[in-house]
């Protein structure tokens, strides 16, 4: 959900009217393809989630262009005053003008720890991870789930059977691979020389398949964990 602060004298078009001059946020998106965050790894630490429909939900109660008036019955007026007003809950009473009319809305919330990538997998030439913040605000993720592959290097398996970047890897030999912990389960005992049957969704929302023989001699698989600052690589 992305914020912007219109003066409240334009919340009173068709037939609303504001506090008088005070700002109001107001909503300019709703990412309704938001996934609950995947367990984290042994060695990152994790953050708690409100459940994976709690982005669907607020899809259905927020739209963009609603003028947010208050949480919980607290006047809000800034991104720090909202942000304050979430802390801590799970569930909030959002208060907001939608067309002129004034409503308020149940939502659940979704905690996030705004550190980014924690974790990614070196595979066959590509770079995995979970989706990132910018492809989840700005395109439909795939509703089963799914790996995100962020680059492939050249001359590499994943370059030389058409394997692309910037996709979402959802099965490997018919099996679902919803997050980074189950893909690296299904390719952890393959050996050099196998060949996997790889299904993928790219950003439009196309369903490819595609087969990779493996390359384990020249291209073994990784894994490159973030641990404070620094990043650990380790071989898998």
């Amino acid at each position: 959900m992305v914020d912007s602060t219109p003066s409240a004298a334009e919340a009173s078009r068709d037939g609303w009217s504001g506090d008088g001059g005070e700002s109001v946020l107001c909503i300019s998106h709703v990412m309704s393809s938001v996934r609950e965050p995947p367990p984290a790894p042994a060695s990152a630490s994790s953050s708690s989630s409100s459940g994976p429909s709690a982005a669907a939900e607020v899809a259905n109660a927020l739209r963009g262009g609603d003028l947010l008036l208050s949480i919980d019955g607290v006047p809000i007026r800034s991104l720090h005053q909202a942000e304050e007003a979430l802390q801590g809950k799970e569930e909030v009473d959002v208060q907001l003008v939608r067309e002129g009319v004034a409503s308020t809305q149940r939502c659940r919330t979704l905690a996030h720890d705004g550190l980014g990538t924690q974790r990614v997998l070196g595979w066959a030439g590509l770079l995995l991870q979970e989706s990132p913040d910018a492809v989840q605000q700005q395109r439909t993720l795939p509703p089963q789930g799914g790996v995100y592959a962020s680059y492939r290097f050249f001359g590499s398996p994943s370059s030389r059977y058409d394997l692309a970047p910037t996709s979402h890897i959802v099965e490997v030999d018919s099996t679902p691979t919803p997050n980074l912990t189950t893909f690296l389960e299904c390719v952890r005992g393959k050996v050099d020389g196998d060949v996997l049957r790889i299904k993928y969704v790219d950003l439009e929302g196309r369903v490819r398949v595609t087969t990779l023989k493996l390359d384990l001699k020249y291209w073994p698989t990784f894994l490159l964990d973030r641990v404070g600052l620094d990043w650990e690589r380790h071989e898998v």
